[in-house]
């Protein structure tokens, strides 16, 4: 379909009112692959990707007291923990990237955590709930528990046990001012059920 042109103007100066539309239509989609251009490296400079590619370095004032170089931020969370989501946000303290993920407490107890208890035999396992149950949470590691279907809570001689959900494990940090480095602002401990923050790095670095 043509751009409708008046019927006075010469066939000559058709031509030329066509050519002065596409280079028109040539200019707005030219601006329009520039505008997406300029987004794409806007995300691509981000302050999520500033800690996803670089390495942690935890620090006690001025002073780098450990370097984490066995794999980059991004490279080490997303290994360990699948399913992760990035976000960014502004607090008094600057902008801050944070990295949240789903994690089975049986696979923090096999490598080292005591966040599980496994149940021995099916026997015992059907006491405290429906058979598919194999064991349950520590009651400090269940306050990151975040599928309200899997939880069951039960009476036990030591309180409330949450059995076999899984947990949230989180990790914040603070990106400086002039963008050039980053510091761990807050990691999810409770997942863990330590407060051993080296033991928990290491794993999730190792």
């Amino acid at each position: 379909m043509g751009f409708p042109v008046p019927p006075f103007i010469s066939h000559a100066r058709r031509k030329r009112t066509y050519g002065v539309v596409v280079c028109t239509l040539a200019v707005i989609s030219t601006l329009a692959i520039s505008i997406g251009c300029s987004k794409s490296a806007v995300n691509s400079s981000s302050e999520i990707n500033i800690v996803r590619n670089g390495f942690l370095k935890i620090r006690r004032g001025s002073t780098t007291v450990k370097t984490y170089d066995t794999a980059t931020v991004g490279n080490a969370l997303e290994g360990k923990f699948k399913g992760g989501t990035w976000r960014q946000f502004t607090s008094p303290e600057g902008v801050v990237v944070e990295f949240d993920a789903p994690v089975s407490p049986a696979t923090l107890y096999q490598n080292g955590f005591s966040v599980w208890s496994p149940f021995l035999n099916k026997e015992t396992a059907a006491t405290w709930g429906r058979g598919g149950e194999k064991g349950s949470v520590s009651l400090r590691a269940a306050t990151t528990c975040i599928d309200d279907r899997q939880k069951r809570v039960v009476a036990h001689g030591r309180g409330l046990i949450v059995i076999d959900c899984r947990l949230l494990f989180q990790v914040q940090f603070t990106v400086s001012a002039e963008r050039k480095s980053f510091d761990l602002r807050y990691i999810s401990l409770a997942t863990f059920d330590t407060d051993d923050q080296g033991k928990v790095l290491s794993y999730i670095f190792s």
